[in-house]
Protein backbone atom coordinates (compact mmCIF):
# COMPACT_ATOMS: atom_id res chain seq x y z
CA UNK A 1 0.00 0.00 0.00
CA UNK A 2 2.85 2.47 0.96
CA UNK A 3 4.42 1.47 -2.75
CA UNK A 4 1.48 2.79 -4.21
CA UNK A 5 1.17 6.19 -2.63
CA UNK A 6 4.65 6.76 -3.51
CA UNK A 7 4.30 6.28 -7.01
CA UNK A 8 1.11 7.75 -7.28
CA UNK A 9 2.73 10.92 -5.67
CA UNK A 10 5.60 10.15 -8.15
CA UNK A 11 3.15 10.64 -11.37
CA UNK A 12 1.40 13.45 -9.63
CA UNK A 13 4.89 15.11 -9.58
CA UNK A 14 5.60 14.40 -13.02
CA UNK A 15 1.93 15.68 -14.24
CA UNK A 16 2.95 18.93 -12.45
CA UNK A 17 6.85 19.07 -14.38
CA UNK A 18 5.08 18.16 -17.63
CA UNK A 19 2.33 21.09 -17.18
CA UNK A 20 4.27 23.85 -15.81
CA UNK A 21 7.01 23.32 -18.60
CA UNK A 22 7.24 25.70 -21.62
CA UNK A 23 5.62 25.00 -25.28
CA UNK A 24 8.49 23.51 -27.56
CA UNK A 25 8.28 27.11 -29.42
CA UNK A 26 8.66 28.78 -26.44
CA UNK A 27 12.14 26.88 -26.23
CA UNK A 28 13.06 28.09 -29.46
CA UNK A 29 12.29 31.74 -28.65
CA UNK A 30 14.31 31.33 -25.20
CA UNK A 31 17.00 30.02 -27.04
CA UNK A 32 17.54 32.24 -29.58
CA UNK A 33 16.92 35.34 -26.71
CA UNK A 34 19.92 33.48 -24.42
CA UNK A 35 22.26 33.51 -27.76
CA UNK A 36 22.26 36.92 -28.56
CA UNK A 37 25.58 36.27 -29.99
CA UNK A 38 24.68 33.67 -32.39
CA UNK A 39 26.21 35.06 -35.86
CA UNK A 40 23.88 36.14 -38.44
CA UNK A 41 25.52 33.92 -40.48
CA UNK A 42 24.22 30.68 -38.89
CA UNK A 43 21.08 31.75 -38.95
CA UNK A 44 20.74 32.27 -42.71
CA UNK A 45 22.33 29.16 -43.66
CA UNK A 46 19.66 27.72 -41.90
CA UNK A 47 17.17 29.15 -43.57
CA UNK A 48 18.94 28.77 -46.96
CA UNK A 49 18.63 24.99 -45.95
CA UNK A 50 15.14 25.00 -45.21
CA UNK A 51 14.41 26.53 -48.24
CA UNK A 52 16.49 23.85 -50.04
CA UNK A 53 14.69 21.27 -48.40
CA UNK A 54 11.15 22.32 -49.17
CA UNK A 55 12.48 23.00 -52.90
CA UNK A 56 12.96 19.10 -53.29
CA UNK A 57 10.55 17.97 -51.27
CA UNK A 58 8.02 20.29 -53.64
CA UNK A 59 9.68 18.82 -56.63
CA UNK A 60 8.67 15.31 -55.56
CA UNK A 61 5.35 15.65 -54.64
CA UNK A 62 4.23 17.54 -57.38
CA UNK A 63 2.16 16.40 -59.96
CA UNK A 64 4.16 14.51 -63.02
CA UNK A 65 4.84 16.25 -66.11
CA UNK A 66 4.64 14.69 -69.32
CA UNK A 67 8.05 14.53 -70.20
CA UNK A 68 10.52 13.98 -67.85
CA UNK A 69 12.34 16.87 -66.49
CA UNK A 70 15.88 17.03 -65.12
CA UNK A 71 18.01 20.01 -63.65
CA UNK A 72 21.20 19.51 -62.77
CA UNK A 73 21.80 22.58 -60.68
CA UNK A 74 18.94 21.34 -58.55
CA UNK A 75 21.42 18.22 -57.61
CA UNK A 76 22.75 17.82 -53.88
CA UNK A 77 26.07 18.85 -53.17
CA UNK A 78 27.90 15.49 -53.17
CA UNK A 79 26.65 12.67 -55.01
CA UNK A 80 27.97 9.19 -54.41
CA UNK A 81 29.51 7.02 -57.32
CA UNK A 82 26.32 4.86 -56.85
CA UNK A 83 24.32 8.11 -57.45
CA UNK A 84 25.92 9.02 -60.48
CA UNK A 85 25.68 5.38 -61.98
CA UNK A 86 22.04 5.59 -61.61
CA UNK A 87 21.51 9.10 -62.48
CA UNK A 88 23.50 8.26 -65.77
CA UNK A 89 21.82 5.28 -66.28
CA UNK A 90 18.29 7.13 -65.81
CA UNK A 91 19.90 9.82 -68.46
CA UNK A 92 20.79 7.38 -71.18
CA UNK A 93 17.47 5.47 -70.96
CA UNK A 94 15.34 9.41 -71.25
CA UNK A 95 17.37 10.04 -74.02
CA UNK A 96 16.23 6.76 -76.07
CA UNK A 97 12.48 6.93 -74.45
CA UNK A 98 12.47 10.60 -76.15
CA UNK A 99 14.35 8.59 -79.75
CA UNK A 100 11.11 5.74 -79.46
CA UNK A 101 8.63 8.94 -79.19
CA UNK A 102 9.58 10.58 -82.26
CA UNK A 103 9.53 6.76 -84.23
CA UNK A 104 6.32 6.52 -86.85
CA UNK A 105 6.25 3.20 -85.88
CA UNK A 106 4.76 4.17 -82.16
CA UNK A 107 0.99 4.07 -82.50
CA UNK A 108 -0.56 7.56 -81.63
CA UNK A 109 -4.10 6.00 -80.34
CA UNK A 110 -3.68 6.47 -76.43
CA UNK A 111 -4.96 2.85 -75.89
CA UNK A 112 -2.34 1.19 -77.85
CA UNK A 113 -0.16 -0.98 -75.73
CA UNK A 114 3.13 0.53 -77.06
CA UNK A 115 1.74 3.57 -76.47
CA UNK A 116 0.60 2.88 -73.06
CA UNK A 117 3.80 1.20 -71.75
CA UNK A 118 5.97 4.06 -73.32
CA UNK A 119 4.11 6.54 -71.16
CA UNK A 120 4.27 4.30 -68.01
CA UNK A 121 8.39 3.90 -68.92
CA UNK A 122 9.13 8.02 -68.57
CA UNK A 123 6.78 7.66 -65.51
CA UNK A 124 9.29 5.19 -63.77
CA UNK A 125 12.46 7.49 -65.61
CA UNK A 126 10.69 10.64 -64.20
CA UNK A 127 10.49 8.89 -60.79
CA UNK A 128 14.34 7.96 -60.62
CA UNK A 129 15.60 11.49 -61.93
CA UNK A 130 13.39 13.02 -59.41
CA UNK A 131 14.11 10.59 -56.38
CA UNK A 132 17.71 11.30 -57.52
CA UNK A 133 17.73 15.09 -57.29
CA UNK A 134 16.00 15.20 -53.89
CA UNK A 135 18.54 13.11 -52.68
CA UNK A 136 20.70 14.20 -48.93
CA UNK A 137 24.08 14.87 -48.91
CA UNK A 138 24.62 11.56 -46.26
CA UNK A 139 26.39 9.07 -48.33
CA UNK A 140 24.92 6.54 -46.01
CA UNK A 141 21.44 7.37 -47.21
CA UNK A 142 22.43 8.06 -50.74
CA UNK A 143 23.59 4.84 -50.95
CA UNK A 144 20.12 2.62 -49.66
CA UNK A 145 17.79 5.16 -51.38
CA UNK A 146 19.97 3.87 -54.58
CA UNK A 147 19.31 0.70 -53.83
CA UNK A 148 15.79 0.91 -53.64
CA UNK A 149 15.91 2.66 -56.52
CA UNK A 150 17.45 -0.45 -58.37
CA UNK A 151 14.28 -2.05 -59.01
CA UNK A 152 12.63 0.98 -60.59
CA UNK A 153 16.05 0.79 -63.31
CA UNK A 154 15.49 -2.66 -64.00
CA UNK A 155 11.60 -2.58 -64.87
CA UNK A 156 12.38 1.21 -66.84
CA UNK A 157 15.12 -1.46 -68.58
CA UNK A 158 12.71 -4.31 -69.42
CA UNK A 159 9.67 -2.14 -70.77
CA UNK A 160 12.46 -0.35 -73.03
CA UNK A 161 13.35 -3.75 -74.59
CA UNK A 162 9.98 -4.54 -75.02
CA UNK A 163 9.20 -1.37 -76.56
CA UNK A 164 12.16 -1.42 -78.89
CA UNK A 165 11.49 -5.27 -80.05
CA UNK A 166 7.59 -4.12 -80.51
CA UNK A 167 8.45 -0.90 -82.49
CA UNK A 168 10.88 -3.27 -84.43
CA UNK A 169 8.26 -5.55 -85.24
CA UNK A 170 5.43 -3.11 -85.64
CA UNK A 171 7.89 -0.92 -88.06
CA UNK A 172 8.80 -3.70 -90.40
CA UNK A 173 4.87 -4.60 -91.16
CA UNK A 174 4.62 -1.17 -91.98
CA UNK A 175 7.22 -1.62 -94.58
CA UNK A 176 6.17 -4.03 -96.06
CA UNK A 177 3.09 -2.95 -96.72
CA UNK A 178 4.14 0.81 -97.74
CA UNK A 179 6.40 -1.05 -100.14
CA UNK A 180 3.87 -2.93 -101.12
CA UNK A 181 0.82 -1.00 -101.41
CA UNK A 182 3.74 1.52 -103.91
CA UNK A 183 3.75 -1.40 -106.44
CA UNK A 184 0.08 -1.94 -106.34
CA UNK A 185 0.34 1.90 -107.29
CA UNK A 186 2.40 1.96 -109.90
CA UNK A 187 0.92 -1.24 -111.38
CA UNK A 188 -2.75 0.31 -111.38
CA UNK A 189 -1.11 3.90 -112.70
CA UNK A 190 0.28 1.28 -115.44
CA UNK A 191 3.92 2.27 -114.72
CA UNK A 192 6.55 -0.33 -114.98
CA UNK A 193 7.48 -2.53 -111.88
CA UNK A 194 9.93 -5.46 -111.93
CA UNK A 195 8.61 -8.94 -111.17
CA UNK A 196 12.48 -9.16 -108.75
CA UNK A 197 11.03 -6.14 -106.79
CA UNK A 198 7.68 -8.55 -105.82
CA UNK A 199 9.60 -11.90 -105.40
CA UNK A 200 11.97 -10.18 -102.67
CA UNK A 201 8.81 -9.79 -100.76
CA UNK A 202 7.33 -13.13 -101.03
CA UNK A 203 10.62 -14.53 -100.35
CA UNK A 204 10.44 -12.85 -97.04
CA UNK A 205 7.19 -13.98 -96.49
CA UNK A 206 8.46 -17.60 -97.47
CA UNK A 207 10.99 -16.92 -94.72
CA UNK A 208 8.61 -16.48 -91.92
CA UNK A 209 6.75 -19.26 -92.74
CA UNK A 210 9.60 -21.66 -92.64
CA UNK A 211 10.72 -20.10 -89.61
CA UNK A 212 7.33 -20.75 -88.06
CA UNK A 213 7.31 -17.43 -87.45
CA UNK A 214 3.68 -16.03 -86.20
CA UNK A 215 1.05 -15.87 -88.96
CA UNK A 216 0.16 -12.14 -88.75
CA UNK A 217 -3.19 -10.78 -89.84
CA UNK A 218 -2.86 -7.45 -91.23
CA UNK A 219 -5.28 -4.65 -91.55
CA UNK A 220 -4.66 -1.18 -92.95
CA UNK A 221 -8.18 1.21 -93.43
CA UNK A 222 -9.76 1.46 -96.85
CA UNK A 223 -9.32 5.34 -97.22
CA UNK A 224 -6.54 4.33 -98.53
CA UNK A 225 -7.26 1.72 -100.96
CA UNK A 226 -3.65 0.39 -102.43
CA UNK A 227 -2.59 0.09 -98.68
CA UNK A 228 -5.78 -2.14 -97.76
CA UNK A 229 -5.08 -4.21 -100.79
CA UNK A 230 -1.46 -4.29 -99.63
CA UNK A 231 -2.55 -5.54 -96.05
CA UNK A 232 -4.75 -7.64 -97.80
CA UNK A 233 -2.68 -9.44 -99.97
CA UNK A 234 0.62 -9.86 -97.51
CA UNK A 235 -2.11 -11.50 -95.05
CA UNK A 236 -3.07 -13.70 -97.98
CA UNK A 237 0.49 -14.80 -99.23
CA UNK A 238 1.45 -15.68 -95.38
CA UNK A 239 -1.71 -17.84 -95.26
CA UNK A 240 -0.50 -19.42 -98.80
CA UNK A 241 3.18 -19.88 -97.57
CA UNK A 242 1.80 -21.87 -94.80
CA UNK A 243 -0.13 -23.96 -97.05
CA UNK A 244 2.37 -24.84 -99.78
CA UNK A 245 5.03 -25.24 -97.29
CA UNK A 246 5.14 -28.82 -97.10
CA UNK A 247 3.28 -29.05 -100.74
CA UNK A 248 5.67 -31.19 -103.02
CA UNK A 249 4.25 -29.05 -106.13
CA UNK A 250 5.03 -25.73 -104.84
CA UNK A 251 7.82 -25.48 -101.95
CA UNK A 252 10.50 -25.69 -104.74
CA UNK A 253 9.15 -22.60 -106.55
CA UNK A 254 7.38 -20.38 -103.81
CA UNK A 255 7.63 -17.61 -105.69
CA UNK A 256 5.12 -18.28 -108.90
CA UNK A 257 2.57 -18.68 -106.59
CA UNK A 258 3.05 -15.91 -103.70
CA UNK A 259 3.94 -13.14 -105.95
CA UNK A 260 0.60 -13.21 -107.56
CA UNK A 261 -1.38 -13.62 -104.22
CA UNK A 262 0.33 -10.72 -103.30
CA UNK A 263 -1.15 -8.71 -105.77
CA UNK A 264 -4.05 -10.36 -106.37
CA UNK A 265 -6.23 -7.20 -105.24
CA UNK A 266 -4.42 -4.39 -107.16
CA UNK A 267 -7.60 -3.59 -108.60
CA UNK A 268 -8.79 -2.87 -105.29
CA UNK A 269 -6.44 0.60 -106.09
CA UNK A 270 -8.95 2.02 -108.53
CA UNK A 271 -11.53 1.66 -106.03
CA UNK A 272 -12.76 5.12 -104.60
CA UNK A 273 -12.37 4.95 -100.81
CA UNK A 274 -15.68 6.09 -99.56
CA UNK A 275 -17.12 3.22 -100.99
CA UNK A 276 -14.46 0.87 -99.36
CA UNK A 277 -15.36 2.75 -96.25
CA UNK A 278 -18.83 2.38 -96.01
CA UNK A 279 -20.57 0.54 -93.38
CA UNK A 280 -23.85 0.01 -94.86
CA UNK A 281 -24.69 -2.31 -97.86
CA UNK A 282 -23.64 -1.36 -101.07
CA UNK A 283 -26.37 -0.18 -103.65
CA UNK A 284 -26.19 -2.08 -106.99
CA UNK A 285 -24.13 0.80 -108.63
CA UNK A 286 -21.51 0.50 -106.32
CA UNK A 287 -21.69 -3.12 -105.60
CA UNK A 288 -21.49 -3.43 -109.77
CA UNK A 289 -18.21 -0.86 -109.49
CA UNK A 290 -16.38 -3.44 -106.78
CA UNK A 291 -17.15 -6.32 -108.98
CA UNK A 292 -15.16 -4.95 -111.70
CA UNK A 293 -12.00 -5.07 -109.45
CA UNK A 294 -10.04 -8.55 -110.64
CA UNK A 295 -9.66 -7.41 -113.85
CA UNK A 296 -9.29 -3.88 -113.61
CA UNK A 297 -5.44 -3.72 -114.16
CA UNK A 298 -5.76 -6.57 -116.28
CA UNK A 299 -3.79 -5.01 -119.30
CA UNK A 300 -1.23 -2.99 -116.90
CA UNK A 301 -0.39 -6.91 -115.37
CA UNK A 302 0.67 -7.55 -118.46
CA UNK A 303 3.61 -5.57 -117.55
CA UNK A 304 4.79 -7.80 -115.52
CA UNK A 305 4.22 -10.72 -117.39
CA UNK A 306 4.54 -9.66 -121.41
CA UNK A 307 4.44 -12.99 -123.03
CA UNK A 308 0.87 -13.62 -121.15
CA UNK A 309 1.05 -15.69 -117.83
CA UNK A 310 -1.54 -18.38 -115.97
CA UNK A 311 -0.55 -15.72 -112.68
CA UNK A 312 -2.75 -12.57 -114.65
CA UNK A 313 -5.62 -15.18 -115.22
CA UNK A 314 -5.57 -15.87 -111.48
CA UNK A 315 -5.85 -12.59 -110.20
CA UNK A 316 -8.81 -12.23 -112.75
CA UNK A 317 -10.31 -15.19 -111.56
CA UNK A 318 -9.98 -14.82 -108.06
CA UNK A 319 -13.40 -14.08 -106.78
CA UNK A 320 -15.02 -16.80 -109.12
CA UNK A 321 -16.80 -19.59 -107.47
CA UNK A 322 -17.94 -23.02 -108.48
CA UNK A 323 -21.28 -22.65 -108.56
CA UNK A 324 -21.14 -19.72 -110.76
CA UNK A 325 -21.94 -17.17 -108.16
CA UNK A 326 -18.97 -15.64 -107.90
CA UNK A 327 -17.75 -12.45 -110.41
CA UNK A 328 -16.79 -10.72 -112.62
CA UNK A 329 -17.83 -13.24 -115.38
CA UNK A 330 -19.63 -16.04 -113.50
CA UNK A 331 -17.82 -18.86 -115.00
CA UNK A 332 -18.17 -21.76 -112.82
CA UNK A 333 -15.91 -24.30 -112.21
CA UNK A 334 -14.77 -25.60 -115.57
CA UNK A 335 -12.72 -22.24 -115.92
CA UNK A 336 -11.39 -22.87 -112.58
CA UNK A 337 -7.37 -23.95 -112.23
CA UNK A 338 -6.27 -25.62 -109.12
CA UNK A 339 -4.07 -22.72 -108.15
CA UNK A 340 -7.47 -19.99 -108.53
CA UNK A 341 -9.04 -22.84 -106.47
CA UNK A 342 -6.64 -22.25 -103.57
CA UNK A 343 -6.13 -18.65 -104.26
CA UNK A 344 -9.65 -18.05 -103.61
CA UNK A 345 -9.86 -20.22 -100.58
CA UNK A 346 -6.81 -18.23 -98.96
CA UNK A 347 -8.49 -15.12 -99.88
CA UNK A 348 -11.88 -16.02 -98.38
CA UNK A 349 -9.94 -17.14 -95.17
CA UNK A 350 -7.83 -13.87 -95.36
CA UNK A 351 -10.56 -11.40 -95.72
CA UNK A 352 -13.08 -13.31 -92.81
CA UNK A 353 -10.34 -13.21 -90.15
CA UNK A 354 -9.74 -9.25 -90.59
CA UNK A 355 -11.93 -7.18 -89.62
CA UNK A 356 -13.18 -4.52 -91.78
CA UNK A 357 -15.39 -1.51 -91.82
CA UNK A 358 -18.53 -3.07 -91.55
CA UNK A 359 -17.71 -5.69 -88.99
CA UNK A 360 -15.24 -7.09 -86.53
CA UNK A 361 -12.71 -9.82 -87.81
CA UNK A 362 -13.66 -13.11 -87.37
CA UNK A 363 -12.23 -15.84 -84.85
CA UNK A 364 -9.65 -17.57 -86.50
CA UNK A 365 -11.70 -21.22 -85.84
CA UNK A 366 -14.59 -18.94 -87.16
CA UNK A 367 -13.17 -17.87 -90.03
CA UNK A 368 -11.91 -21.69 -90.67
CA UNK A 369 -14.99 -23.12 -90.27
CA UNK A 370 -17.01 -20.60 -92.93
CA UNK A 371 -14.49 -20.57 -95.35
CA UNK A 372 -14.83 -24.92 -94.79
CA UNK A 373 -18.08 -24.36 -95.36
CA UNK A 374 -18.90 -22.83 -98.36
CA UNK A 375 -16.35 -25.66 -99.60
CA UNK A 376 -19.60 -28.39 -98.11
CA UNK A 377 -22.01 -26.21 -99.97
CA UNK A 378 -20.24 -26.35 -103.79
CA UNK A 379 -19.09 -22.66 -103.85
CA UNK A 380 -15.42 -23.15 -102.99
CA UNK A 381 -13.45 -25.95 -103.74
CA UNK A 382 -13.26 -28.36 -100.78
CA UNK A 383 -10.32 -30.24 -101.06
CA UNK A 384 -8.40 -27.07 -101.77
CA UNK A 385 -10.26 -25.40 -98.28
CA UNK A 386 -9.32 -28.63 -96.29
CA UNK A 387 -5.21 -27.90 -96.45
CA UNK A 388 -6.46 -24.97 -94.56
CA UNK A 389 -6.41 -27.15 -91.30
CA UNK A 390 -2.84 -27.09 -92.09
CA UNK A 391 -2.69 -24.04 -90.35
CA UNK A 392 -4.42 -25.54 -87.17
CA UNK A 393 -7.88 -24.28 -85.69
CA UNK A 394 -5.84 -21.27 -83.86
CA UNK A 395 -2.97 -20.57 -86.13
CA UNK A 396 0.74 -19.93 -85.16
CA UNK A 397 1.31 -16.99 -82.61
CA UNK A 398 -2.74 -17.38 -81.97
CA UNK A 399 -3.66 -15.94 -78.04
CA UNK A 400 -6.31 -18.76 -76.89
CA UNK A 401 -8.17 -19.37 -73.76
CA UNK A 402 -7.97 -22.83 -72.05
CA UNK A 403 -10.45 -24.77 -71.02
CA UNK A 404 -9.32 -24.17 -67.40
CA UNK A 405 -9.20 -20.36 -68.09
CA UNK A 406 -5.49 -20.00 -68.10
CA UNK A 407 -4.56 -17.77 -71.27
CA UNK A 408 -1.44 -19.07 -74.00
CA UNK A 409 -0.40 -18.66 -77.15
CA UNK A 410 -0.46 -21.30 -80.18
CA UNK A 411 3.49 -22.39 -80.41
CA UNK A 412 3.41 -25.51 -83.03
CA UNK A 413 0.28 -27.21 -84.90
CA UNK A 414 2.04 -29.72 -86.86
CA UNK A 415 3.56 -31.61 -84.15
CA UNK A 416 6.36 -32.63 -86.25
CA UNK A 417 7.65 -34.75 -83.06
CA UNK A 418 4.62 -36.49 -82.75
CA UNK A 419 2.94 -39.48 -84.18
CA UNK A 420 -0.21 -38.26 -84.97
CA UNK A 421 -0.53 -34.82 -85.09
CA UNK A 422 -4.20 -33.34 -83.88
CA UNK A 423 -4.52 -29.87 -84.63
CA UNK A 424 -6.67 -29.05 -82.37
CA UNK A 425 -4.32 -30.10 -79.84
CA UNK A 426 -1.37 -27.73 -79.84
CA UNK A 427 1.49 -26.62 -78.35
CA UNK A 428 0.67 -23.62 -76.04
CA UNK A 429 3.19 -20.88 -74.43
CA UNK A 430 1.12 -20.41 -70.97
CA UNK A 431 1.48 -16.54 -70.18
CA UNK A 432 -1.68 -15.80 -67.84
CA UNK A 433 -2.60 -18.80 -65.24
CA UNK A 434 -6.15 -19.93 -64.64
CA UNK A 435 -5.86 -17.58 -61.58
CA UNK A 436 -5.55 -14.58 -63.57
CA UNK A 437 -1.58 -14.28 -62.71
CA UNK A 438 1.50 -14.37 -65.36
CA UNK A 439 3.19 -17.80 -64.41
CA UNK A 440 6.47 -17.19 -62.22
CA UNK A 441 8.52 -19.43 -64.45
CA UNK A 442 7.96 -20.41 -68.61
CA UNK A 443 5.45 -22.82 -69.04
CA UNK A 444 4.65 -24.81 -72.36
CA UNK A 445 1.56 -27.95 -72.63
CA UNK A 446 1.24 -29.95 -74.75
CA UNK A 447 -2.41 -30.46 -75.11
CA UNK A 448 -2.46 -34.11 -76.35
CA UNK A 449 -0.68 -34.68 -73.41
CA UNK A 450 -2.67 -33.11 -71.75
CA UNK A 451 -5.90 -35.08 -71.62
CA UNK A 452 -7.92 -32.80 -69.36
CA UNK A 453 -7.03 -29.51 -71.14
CA UNK A 454 -8.56 -28.03 -74.55
CA UNK A 455 -8.30 -24.56 -76.09
CA UNK A 456 -11.76 -22.89 -75.80
CA UNK A 457 -11.65 -20.18 -78.41
CA UNK A 458 -9.18 -17.64 -79.56
CA UNK A 459 -9.25 -14.04 -78.14
CA UNK A 460 -10.40 -11.53 -79.89
CA UNK A 461 -8.28 -8.11 -80.44
CA UNK A 462 -9.43 -5.94 -77.62
CA UNK A 463 -9.00 -8.90 -75.50
CA UNK A 464 -5.65 -9.61 -76.50
CA UNK A 465 -4.61 -5.56 -75.91
CA UNK A 466 -6.00 -6.04 -72.36
CA UNK A 467 -4.19 -9.44 -71.23
CA UNK A 468 -1.03 -9.19 -73.27
CA UNK A 469 -0.38 -5.77 -75.01
CA UNK A 470 1.91 -4.65 -71.98
CA UNK A 471 4.14 -7.77 -72.23
CA UNK A 472 3.86 -8.57 -75.75
CA UNK A 473 2.72 -5.51 -77.46
CA UNK A 474 3.73 -7.18 -80.93
CA UNK A 475 1.11 -9.87 -80.68
CA UNK A 476 -1.59 -7.74 -79.52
Amino acid sequence: MKDSKELLQRIAALRLRLDTAPRPIDEGVVAIAEAPNRSAATLEQKVAQGRNHHFHLDRALRPLDEQPSFDIRTLPDRLTAAGARLLKQAREMLHDLRSLAEDPALPKEEDEPLTKLHRETAGLIDVILRMVQAFPSSPTVQLRMCRHLEGVIESAERNLDVLHAGLKHRSTEQTRIDYLADLINRIAAGQSVSLEALNQLSEQIWQDAKHGRPLRFLYSPPSDPARFAAAHGLTTAQVMARILLDDPDWKDRPHEALTPTLIHDVGMARMPGEILMRKEPLNEEQRRLIERHPTACFQALSKLWPTGSWQILAIGDHHERLDGTGYPQGRGDLGLTPFVRLLSVCDVYSALACRRPHRPAFDTRTALTETMLMGDRGSLDPNQAEKLMRLGFHPIGSLVQLSDGAIGIILDTKGKHRAKPNPARPRVLVVRQADGHSPPLPSVLDLQEEADLSVVRGLAEAERRTLIGRTYPELA
